[in-house]
């Protein structure tokens, strides 16, 4: 509508209608363009917001405090590098501990093997048993020895656990072909034979003091025990 043609003039009612439909599309084209920048202003807004909070998360997972910060950071190729290198470097040693518990479960074991070798042999040495048939009696006394920490302990058949020294002692009992008969000095005579002159004697306290292979040595040279 052109406004200046209504100068100095009366305005009827179908101008006066005109003129209002006019201020009314005028106003409803504002009140829109309003909206629409409310709209976009609010959209800009939280759109900085969800940036910012996206920037926040990005900076908390490199680590830094300040978007600066981004510039002294290693380039993602020199993290690939160090992270391959600390890979390869935590294989190295996971193998050098699996070799080194390899080779300590074995030292144990001897260890275990032998100082029960050892017990068993003084263990059997208070025993009169016969030189000929000591081996296939350890043999036989060895499948039922087994050790909780440091103790050895017997398991009877029946499953049962006893003292070391008293297991040996009831299993060596029940075996009396393993023993020599009594009066029989000589370790490993056949059945009657008596303890052949010189023969080398050596008192309980006496062989009680020596260490195992020192037993075992006079055990094998013949040496009569005595109370």
């Amino acid at each position: 509508m052109d406004l200046d043609s209504l100068k100095g003039k009366t305005i009827d009612d179908a101008t006066l209608d005109a003129l209002k439909k006019h201020v009314g599309e005028f106003s409803t084209r504002a009140e829109t363009a309003e909206e629409k920048a409310r709209k976009a202003a609010k959209e800009s807004i939280d759109g900085r917001k969800g940036k910012d909070a996206a920037i926040s998360r990005l900076m908390e997972a490199l680590g830094i405090d300040e978007i600066d910060q981004l510039d002294s950071l290693p380039s993602p190729k020199g993290q690939a590098d160090a992270i391959k290198q600390f890979e390869a470097k935590l294989k190295r040693a996971e193998r050098d501990l699996g070799e080194k518990s390899a080779a300590l479960d074995e030292l144990t074991g001897k260890y275990a093997t032998e100082r029960r070798e050892r017990a068993l042999a003084a263990e059997l040495a208070r025993h009169p048993v016969r030189e000929d048939r000591i081996d296939d009696l350890k043999a036989l006394v060895s499948m039922h020895l087994h050790t909780e920490g440091d103790d050895i302990l017997f398991r009877g058949r029946d499953g049962k656990t006893a003292a070391f020294a008293d297991g040996v002692a009831a299993f060596v009992k029940a075996r009396p072909d393993y023993l020599r008969p009594a009066g029989d000095g000589a370790r490993g005579a056949p059945a009657g034979r008596q303890q052949a002159p010189g023969t080398k004697s050596i008192t309980r306290s006496e062989f009680d003091a020596l260490d195992p292979g020192s037993r075992m040595a006079a055990i094998r040279g013949g040496a009569a025990i005595t109370d």
